[in-house]
Order: structure tokens, then sequence, then C-alpha cells
């Protein structure tokens, strides 16, 4: 896992370190649970016969965006409480500002995925009528 993810590792501070650790075992358990979900999923689908090559990259897809996000917002909630709790009520307001432009960025960034994987979806269907 050090070498996946050596940014995130990567500190000057014991502490820091362990708080990181923690921020990836908490992506862990998400992931964890995210692949229960999915199986269940797939097992529906299995169980109807809809099972196709469009349901595995919408679950791919979907997992992937729902990980991804989730680890990106426990780095940058992570790091305004480190800052936060480091200095006074500045730095507390500071960080609550870097966490709601953070949530806004990552809003963005989910919109454009959804587009690209929507026209992606509809190139396939064209396809197949």
């Amino acid at each position: 896992m050090r070498k996946a993810l050596p940014f995130l590792l990567t500190t000057t501070n014991r502490g820091d370190t362990v708080k990181n650790k923690a921020v990836l075992l908490q992506v862990l358990r998400i992931f964890l649970c995210e692949l229960v979900c999915i199986a269940v999923m797939l097992a529906v689908y299995y169980s109807i016969n809809k099972l196709s090559p469009a349901v595995w990259l919408g679950a791919l897809a979907g997992g992937l965006v729902a990980i991804g996000n989730f680890f990106f917002l426990s780095i940058a909630v992570s790091r305004a409480a480190d800052r936060a709790e480091a200095g006074g009520e500045e730095a507390a307001a500071k960080a609550t500002v870097s966490v709601q432009r953070n949530s806004v960025l990552r809003k963005i960034v989910l919109i454009v995925i959804y587009i690209l994987l929507l026209k992606m979806i509809c190139k396939n269907i064209e396809n197949y009528i």
C-alpha cells in the first residue's frame, strides 16, 4: 500500500502518518462494503437473466466513482481538520472554507464524469439500434 500511495503516507510527523493510515482504513472499509453491494446487484441481475457487459461496466464505473469520491473527501476533511487543530479560530474558518471549496470541486468533477459516462452509454445504445 505504501508504494501505491506514497504522497499520502510520506510525512514528517509520526502522528500524521497514523492519521493517514486511519483515512486509508476508512476508505478500505467503504471499498469492501461497496464490493458487497456490487456483488448483490450483479447477483440480482444474474437471477433475472439481465446480466450484460453494460451492467458490468456500470457496476465498475459506479463503484470507482463512489470510492474515488469518498477517498478524496476523506483526504480533504483530514487535512482541513489538521490545519484547524494546528491554528486558532482563523485557521478553523479557513479549514471550513477549504472543505466547502473541495466539496464544490468534487461535485464539478463528478458531473464531468457522469456526462462522459452518459455519452459513452448513448454511443453504445446507438450501436445496438
